[in-house]
């Protein structure tokens, strides 16, 4: 996204999806958050995408066993969206 002011904000909401801080995020909608950031193409997008596999990679071992499944499938959904990520 090229607008200087909407890029970096609809960056930084879809990026707080996928990492479900407030943990109040389905994960259909973690899930539809990496496909979007993919889709922008931008270079803010491709670090949020790392920053997050980063962070989920970090919590997997506090996550609850009933989470674990659902985590595993993010984090190898942001390792195909940005093997590679420009198209």
């Amino acid at each position: 996204m090229s607008d200087p002011l909407l890029g970096p904000a609809l960056t930084a909401e879809v990026k707080a999806v996928l990492l479900n801080g407030d943990r109040i995020r389905s994960y259909k909608s973690r899930r539809t958050s990496v496909d979007i950031l993919k889709k922008l193409q931008s270079p803010a997008a491709y670090g949020a995408l790392r920053d997050a596999k980063t962070a989920l990679v970090a919590s997997r071992p506090t996550t609850p066993p009933d989470e674990v499944l659902d985590l595993d499938d993010l984090i190898a959904r942001i390792d195909r969206a940005i093997t590679p990520y420009y198209d």
